[in-house]
């Protein structure tokens, strides 16, 4: 879905509102002619058609519309209307957090504790000791590096399982291509650069490296920054992090300027458009939402926030049939 589909379905559902008010049907007109006009202004702008912004608003009815008193108060009005509702329509029921933070106590009630799954946790520090040597790891050894992404019926962190072609390039690799390779692992964890560039960089340059293993590898590096849900979509036996996003949604467990947030991000970045700005977005709104319920003293439990996002899913989504992963998502096996 693009920006101009995007808001448009969603002056669909603001003039539907207007009808069911009770508002006439020439009032319902000028709405769709008057926001219609403001939104596109707003796009050509690189505003946020939702954001209340009085100083373009007047700046469009004064100078660029150039219209009179009465005309100006009146589009003043129409799109006032429209930032009303897009604030205050459909206002979730009870508390957000207050309801978030009993699935959560619901969810520990159910068995889980950073105690009970310490094997996971050890297993990610043994994963993070490989990656730390990785910038002096000779040629002999570079097997290693296979462990990262080898699933374990024990403990793996989540480990999404062999790569064949990954697994074939570090084979294959001479000591030249060995060296390239593990500087460009080293890059992604440890680089100075943004997350997302970093994401987006190996995923663009490693052959065989897809976003499921480069998302994994920062979880690795960087525990209490990167939540390890690996996928952006439901992909397996989890649920991906703008699924789980789309999730919290669905189930009113967002306040309102965090759903709205949550629907940019969705609407930001369609399945079809995986990207590392992709999977920062989603992961740092989900570790906002969840920061509060998953830290301890200074110990931010990210392994805590995938595991209770899969058992929350488990009651209110159908993985039976899970959505079909695209190409993007899946060159992690190719």
């Amino acid at each position: 879905m693009d920006d101009k589909q995007y808001w448009e379905g969603l002056l669909d559902d603001f003039l539907q509102f207007r009808r069911d008010d009770g508002k006439a049907d020439g009032t319902v007109e000028d709405d769709k002619a008057i926001v219609g006009q403001w939104i596109r202004y707003a796009l050509e702008q690189s505003v946020e058609p939702d954001e209340r912004n009085d100083e373009l608003l007047r700046q469009w009815v004064t100078v660029e519309m150039d219209l009179a008193t009465r005309a100006q108060d009146s589009y003043r009005s129409h799109v006032g209307q429209w930032w009303k509702w897009w604030w205050e329509v459909e206002p979730p029921p009870g508390d957000p957090p207050e309801q978030l933070a009993e699935w959560v106590a619901d969810f520990r009630s159910d068995g889980y504790s950073r105690e009970r799954d310490n094997a996971q946790l050890l297993a990610r520090e043994r994963f993070e000791r490989v990656l730390r040597k990785l910038p002096t790891m000779p040629w002999a050894d570079r097997q290693q590096l296979k462990e990262l992404w080898r699933k374990n019926r024990n403990a793996d962190y989540g480990g999404p399982g062999q790569i064949v072609q990954l697994n074939s390039l570090i084979d294959g690799a001479n000591e030249a291509e060995w060296e390239a390779l593990r500087n460009q692992i080293t890059a992604l964890c440890f680089g100075g650069v943004s997350l997302a560039e970093r994401l987006q960089k190996a995923v663009d340059e490693i052959r065989g490296l897809g976003w499921t293993t480069a998302t994994r590898l920062a979880a690795i590096s960087d525990p209490e920054r990167v939540i390890p849900n690996y996928s952006l979509h439901t992909n397996g036996a989890w649920a991906g992090k703008l699924d789980n996003l789309q999730m919290l949604m669905d189930e009113r467990l967002l306040e309102a300027d965090t759903r709205r947030r949550a629907q940019r991000v969705l609407r930001d970045h369609p399945q079809s458009k995986p990207s590392g700005r992709a999977v920062v977005e989603a992961n740092d709104l989900l570790l906002e939402i969840l920061r509060p319920h998953f830290t301890d003293g200074d110990v931010v439990d990210t392994w805590g926030m995938r595991t209770f996002l899969d058992w929350l899913s488990r009651f209110v989504a159908d993985h039976d049939e899970p959505a079909e992963p695209t190409a993007a998502d899946e060159n992690d096996d190719a």
